[in-house]
């Protein structure tokens, strides 16, 4: 148990840094998806 802080504390900033990506991927996708013409999204 001498151990526990360092395996909780890197699970904690594994998550936080893939949450973070997670979010800067999102935005920059709204931020090309405004840039694309309707007529260029099959998907819609």
């Amino acid at each position: 148990m001498d151990h526990v802080s360092f395996i909780v504390g890197g699970y904690a900033i594994t998550f936080v840094a893939v949450g973070a990506y997670v979010l800067r991927m999102f935005r920059q996708a709204r931020k090309f998806n405004s840039a694309i013409a309707e007529s260029d999204k099959p998907w819609r």
